[in-house]
């Protein structure tokens, strides 16, 4: 009897036999700029599961939990494009640590030219200007979230139809502007 197969006939799981299966990972989706709903709710992992992805997805257009992707032609299974995820986690509030493409750090990696880098070696380009965006984006990340936690409603900036009822805190109103 061969190690390959068991007394009952069936192939044995554990032999050494090798498979051909390609392993379908985090950053070879990331490469395609598309993630199934599994791959996206492990990024979101404890903010949003798969069936949340999936709640998001079906929601209304205009709702704000709308999450932009599209079915696989014949099939019932989703994609999400890469874009699409990642102004959703932004929109949202989410952490960005598990985002194929980022840092470990959660920052995003520029690539820059040559010439560019010898500029900011020789100070002509003032590296203040990009703490001040990366500032910026983290304040404005972190606002949205806070805004997003104390109200259920959405805050549309601008909009003359706003419940004048609803009594807007000085904290908020400067989030707002």
């Amino acid at each position: 009897m061969s190690s390959e197969t068991l007394p009952s006939g069936g192939e044995n799981p554990t032999s050494d036999k090798k498979k051909d299966y390609k392993v379908k990972t985090l950053q070879d989706s990331a490469e395609l700029g598309v993630f199934t709903t599994g791959q996206a709710g492990k990024i979101c992992k404890g903010y949003c599961s798969q069936q949340g992805i999936i709640r998001c997805y079906d929601a209304d257009p205009s709702s704000p939990e709308y999450l932009k992707s599209f079915r696989v032609p014949g099939s019932r299974f989703r994609r999400i494009p890469k874009v699409e995820l990642y102004k959703f986690m932004m929109n949202h509030g989410l952490p960005m640590d598990r985002f194929p493409g980022l840092s470990e750090n959660g920052e995003v990696e520029i690539i820059i030219d040559e010439k560019t880098a010898e500029s900011i070696a020789r100070g002509e380009i003032p590296t203040e200007v990009a703490q001040q965006i990366a500032d910026w984006t983290s304040v404005n990340r972190n606002a949205s979230y806070r805004l997003l936690q104390k109200s259920a409603d959405p805050i549309v900036q601008g909009s003359s139809d706003s419940d004048p009822e609803t009594p807007i805190q000085e904290s908020d109103a400067a989030l707002v502007e």
